[in-house]
């Protein structure tokens, strides 16, 4: 199967992130993001019915099902193929930022690469920080991942209070 290459866009400066902010290039396994991408569309069906059109919510999720339909006709066109072929993520798709925290975040990518180390690293090279800023309820935080030299290669806030 052919991997994925994604190229993290520069984040906001988050309050409590100290880490360099340095935008990693992802390299993740075909599989993982498709299943990924199943698994967003599967949870979200259940309950988008009850979402307006114009919802920021419902355009999300038709987002998601034309990254999935994009990803499975990838797919049925290396049915039976191996290949070692590198596909980059299409801007036409929207980011896969924040829809991969899960994989990155658990370390499920092939590698990365750091561009202030100019360096390629394996998951297990990289390592995970969890941030946050404030307190009561002025507060944010989330969790980024780290080159072995200490650059921030993603970072997300994932909740606010």
């Amino acid at each position: 199967m052919p991997n994925i290459l994604y190229r993290v866009t520069p984040t906001p400066e988050y309050s409590g992130w100290d880490a360099p902010h340095a935008p990693g290039t992802f390299l993740f396994d075909f599989r993982a993001v498709v299943e990924l991408y199943r698994g967003i569309v599967k949870s979200a069906l259940p309950h988008i019915h009850m979402q307006s059109r114009r919802n920021g919510v419902y355009r999300e999720y038709v987002e998601h099902t034309e990254a999935l339909a994009w990803l499975e006709r990838k797919w049925l066109g290396y049915y039976e193929v191996e290949t070692d072929e590198v596909i980059s993520w299409p801007d036409h798709l929207g980011s896969l930022w924040a829809s991969s925290s899960p994989l990155i975040l658990a370390k499920k990518f092939v590698s990365v690469t750091c561009p202030l180390c100019e360096a390629t690293y394996s998951p297990s090279q990289s390592s995970v920080l969890e941030f946050q800023f404030g307190e009561s309820l002025f507060a944010h935080g989330g969790r980024g991942l780290l080159c072995p030299n200490g650059h921030g290669l993603y970072v997300i806030c994932e909740w606010n209070s």
